[in-house]
């Protein structure tokens, strides 16, 4: 069974249980435009109790009227139809139940993302939705200003829909997303992050323009900042680290993956790539390899370098980590082994066992 037929069957249970339910949101929205449908979002005035009796399901969004329940392999987000008021933090709204449809409608962001659909695939516009979608426009369904004011994501979302579908922003929208632009900074960087990321690798560049023409990231410096170096071919993964590269600190999302090789790639450079760190690091070297070249560093010669490596693992040392612990105590034990295996590297000395011990021998931390 097909994810949107499934989701026809969930309209008709809860039809035939005497309550109205719609597809609401972008599914109808990328239905009609033959795009991939990913998620199904429907509206219904079905108490959140009674679906439980018809559906397994996950209420962690029932605070905001909103359960998730399962039906066959498929998951499907149901909220009970309702207004929003009270905006507290230009995100949060309180919420108030309602029983139709139309006034369900009016809290939503733009006109393309309010059209409804019913079990029998007809569509319900209450917003001139259509003819927006018709002529690829982006635009508030309430008054633009006091849209952005309640909710400052819908900038995002905006810049997001734009970049996903290559449609324009309509120009009383976009002036009052320049207007609200400020409220950007009370969003947090996960938030921004989600957004900055489905703009970035988005199919259309129109979000990105936006953004640069009328400097719509003024207020969120580092988003703006990462804006300003980033391209769409970087990788997801290295977008960090050509942050750090750039403004020497963490992006405004970097987990303790991403600080790692932060790190790993500030200490090649900053060894101007000695031999030890390209030993210490030439398995992540590999996969930093692209990073260094789009900064200037020549990938080919770091992969000669670690071609040509004297020692590739310490397994292959001479004298054996084992024996050379013997000869000291405490952290000197680390130390030995250390300079030993940088010694070899530099060529000071052969991998040799005798040549070890010798140098063993000289070592100052052999007195400690």
């Amino acid at each position: 069974m097909k994810y949107f037929d499934g989701g026809i069957e969930v309209l008709n249970i809860i039809n035939q249980n005497g309550y109205d339910a719609y597809f609401i949101g972008g599914v109808v929205r990328d239905y009609l435009l033959n795009l991939k449908i990913n998620d199904i979002d429907i509206a219904t005035n079905m108490p959140i109790e009674k679906l439980k009796n018809l559906f397994k399901i996950n209420d962690n969004g029932l605070k905001y009227g909103s359960v998730i329940i399962y039906y066959k392999e498929f998951s499907f987000e149901i909220t009970h139809f309702r207004k929003d008021i009270n905006y507290l933090d230009h995100r949060h709204p309180q919420i108030e139940y309602v029983d139709c449809l139309s006034e369900d409608v009016k809290r939503r962001d733009f006109t393309i993302n309010a059209l409804a659909m019913d079990k029998d695939k007809k569509v319900i516009d209450l917003v001139q939705g259509l003819a927006d979608l018709n002529n690829k426009i982006i635009r508030c369904i309430n008054n633009p200003d006091q849209s952005f004011n309640e909710d400052a994501l819908r900038i995002l979302r905006a810049l997001y829909f734009s970049s996903k579908l290559g449609f324009k922003i309509e120009e009383e929208t976009l002036n009052s997303m320049i207007k609200f632009k400020y409220l950007l900074a009370n969003l947090s960087n996960e938030r921004i992050y989600y957004y900055f990321i489905k703009i970035l690798y988005a199919n259309f560049d129109l979000g990105l323009e936006y953004i640069h023409r009328y400097d719509l990231f003024s207020h969120i410096s580092d988003f703006k900042n990462w804006l300003n170096i980033v391209k769409n071919t970087y990788n997801l993964a290295d977008l960090g680290i050509y942050y750090f590269y750039k403004y020497n600190k963490f992006a405004p999302i970097c987990n303790s993956l991403c600080k790692k090789r932060c790190k790993i790639f500030k200490d090649l450079i900053d060894s101007n790539f000695s031999n030890y760190f390209i030993y210490l690091y030439q398995n992540e070297i590999k996969s930093l390899i692209d990073v260094f070249a789009n900064v200037g560093y020549n990938s080919n010669l770091l992969k000669n370098k670690i071609a040509n490596l004297k020692l590739h693992d310490d397994k292959e040392l001479a004298v054996s980590k084992a024996e050379i612990a013997k000869m000291f105590n405490g952290q000197m034990i680390s130390i030995a082994i250390k300079e030993v295996i940088i010694a070899i590297l530099d060529g000071k000395i052969a991998n040799t066992k005798k040549d070890i011990l010798i140098f063993l021998e000289g070592l100052d931390v052999i007195k400690c």
